[in-house]
């Protein structure tokens, strides 16, 4: 299931597709999940091998992310409602590699 938020119809979609639709590139029909949304935002919370740090990233490609944030506002101007939600992701898989120089 692949979720995303549509600035200009402000309103978050839908899309369910097979491993093997991404594979192959092809789409399904996306359906409106929340409409009236004035702003949302996905970060994914990572580690990053390179630099050996922890981060919340705007997209990610490798592997299951460790957890996901999710920020919306609902309504319009004096009636706009914040929401922030963090899921953690347990079957993320975090490995470190150790460094074996002078071996």
């Amino acid at each position: 299931m692949t979720y995303f938020y549509d600035d200009r119809k402000e309103a978050i979609y839908s899309v369910k597709e097979t491993f093997y639709q991404i594979q192959e590139e092809k789409t399904s029909p996306e359906k409106e999940a929340i409409p009236d949304i004035a702003f949302a935002k996905f970060s994914y919370y990572i580690y990053d091998e390179a630099m050996r740090v922890y981060a919340w990233v705007k997209e990610w490609s490798r592997g299951i992310p460790i957890a996901v944030k999710l920020e919306l506002a609902f309504g319009k101007d004096e009636k706009l409602s914040n929401y922030i939600k963090t899921i953690n992701i347990p079957v993320a898989k975090i490995e470190f590699k150790e460094e074996t120089e002078g071996i």
